[in-house]
């Protein structure tokens, strides 16, 4: 037992105060968004619960989560969020690391050499990065313009094309592409044969990871009026249609849980 506790307390965690903190979400938000992803899941939030203390001295509750459970939360969120938070892990991580170097066995010269490398190593890799965000964008318009065919066959479980999406969110397919290319939704391709035997490749995307992202929309937006909303990036949607198909999938999302 007394090995278990020492072995856990070296496990690296993030707190859901501190992804609050990161994302600028309110902390019961953040906490809302753990349970709704550990409920998908299928891990017990109960065993992720921390006490901690508030400025006034209550008893709160936080969760606190290793690498994997991190970026499984993360997923919904948009590029600017996870990668704050991304960027907080690499601290955590390397910052412990350097930490934990010994001194290095040679100095002067040879030192500043490897040195050197090290870092022009780093610069390479930042440039090899954009280089695969540009080919990402290039993919990324080639899969709208396959998206164009009509769809006759069922895509594969948990996966929906654009015209599903859009008939289920009841927003536009133009806007839900904003969202899925802003949270890095996943999605699959698969094989849709006509009437006349030509077949054609749709892409389809997780319809639970979209479910997250239109939630987030609706937090992260204004209403200027009483229909409609107003979203920086997605632009004017309706509430009405947008809330009444959120609250569809949140009850099917229970439904499935009880199960």
């Amino acid at each position: 037992m007394e090995a278990l506790k020492i072995l856990n307390s070296h496990i690296k965690t993030m707190s859901s105060r501190e992804i609050a903190q990161l994302t600028g979400k309110q902390h019961h938000h953040v906490k809302r968004d753990i349970e709704v992803v550990c409920g998908q899941i299928g891990v017990g939030v109960s065993s992720l619960g921390h006490t901690y203390y508030d400025s006034q001295n209550r008893s709160q509750t936080e969760y606190r989560l290793n690498y994997d459970l991190t970026l499984t939360l993360i997923t919904g969120y948009n590029a600017n969020l996870r990668y704050r938070v991304i960027q907080r892990w690499k601290e955590l991580e390397f910052g412990e690391q350097k930490q934990n170097l010994p001194e290095p066995p040679f100095q002067g010269d040879l030192y500043s050499q490897v040195q050197g490398m090290w870092e022009s190593t780093g610069q390479a890799l930042g440039m090899i990065s954009k280089e695969v965000d540009g080919v990402k964008q290039g993919v990324a318009a080639v899969e709208q313009k396959v998206e164009e065919v009509l769809s006759r066959n069922a895509p594969p479980a948990g996966y929906d094309n654009m015209t599903g999406l859009e008939k289920f969110f009841g927003i536009s397919s133009q806007k839900l592409k904003i969202l899925a290319r802003q949270d890095n939704v996943h999605r699959t391709r698969y094989v849709v044969r006509a009437p006349d035997g030509a077949t054609a490749t749709v892409t389809a995307y997780n319809v639970q990871q979209m479910e997250i992202s239109v939630d987030n929309l609706l937090w992260n937006s204004t209403r200027p009026t009483e229909q409609f909303m107003q979203h920086p990036l997605v632009g004017r949607y309706s509430r009405i249609k947008l809330q009444a198909a959120t609250r569809a999938a949140t009850n099917a999302s229970r439904k499935a849980l009880t199960m």
